[in-house]
């Protein structure tokens, strides 16, 4: 947050005691800071540059259904994004070794994935960001964003590259004209957009009372 010092002449107008001194060409006002904070109510105004996060107050005391709506909103997202990413990492890179099934690969190379950057290529590149997602998510809990008062960079990194992997298989799946394909994928992405703004409107974001 940054402070920004009142002008001169505002502090003229109060009724506090300020003395003169010619310098050269230039005028020289040496105002009681205190005295004029006092007096005016307030000494200095607020930058608009401060985010919600920069304003979030802990003195704010949370009712319980607060701390309970929390608790379930974060815990269903840990495990709901957690699963959907980890399961699908190990089935592609353990269970199936980052090889990508056979009926995949033949129908990707009859499009242009097949060629750049290859569908085999694709499917590691899919597999590693699944990932990096989950690996993400553990972050999280390791630097406790799941505390009210903490930000959640992690988090949100986490659902950004969903977006992305979503986008990514999306396009696969439009490449073979997979539209059922296309419309589930286009829907997990608009859920995780929606994920995102739903975390931008939980503590540290707002007020701990973020329900009301």
């Amino acid at each position: 947050m940054e402070l920004m010092p009142l002008q001169p002449s505002t502090c003229e107008s109060a009724p506090v005691r300020f003395t003169r001194r010619r310098t050269g060409s230039s005028c020289v006002e040496e105002v009681a800071e205190v005295a004029c904070r006092i007096a005016l109510g307030k000494g200095y105004a607020v930058s608009t540059g401060s985010t919600r996060a920069d304003e979030y107050d802990r003195g704010v005391e949370a009712s319980p259904f607060d701390k309970l709506a929390y608790l379930f909103a974060l815990v269903g997202l840990y495990v709901m994004i957690g699963g959907l990413f980890f399961y699908g990492f190990w089935s592609k890179a353990v269970d199936g070794d980052f090889k990508i099934p056979p009926p995949l690969e033949e129908q990707f190379n009859k499009t242009i994935i097949g060629t750049i950057p290859g569908a085999e290529v694709s499917w590691v590149i899919v597999t590693i960001i699944e990932g990096l997602i989950f690996v993400l998510l553990l972050a999280s809990l390791a630097t406790m964003e799941f505390r009210p008062s903490k930000r959640k960079p992690f988090l949100l990194t986490s659902l950004a590259l969903a977006l992305l992997v979503f986008g990514l298989m999306s396009f696969g799946q439009n490449a073979t004209e997979q539209h059922e394909s296309v419309a589930s994928l286009y829907g997990y992405f608009g859920a995780t957009v929606i994920i995102m703004i739903f975390v931008r409107t939980l503590p540290p974001y707002t007020s701990n009372r973020w329900l009301s």
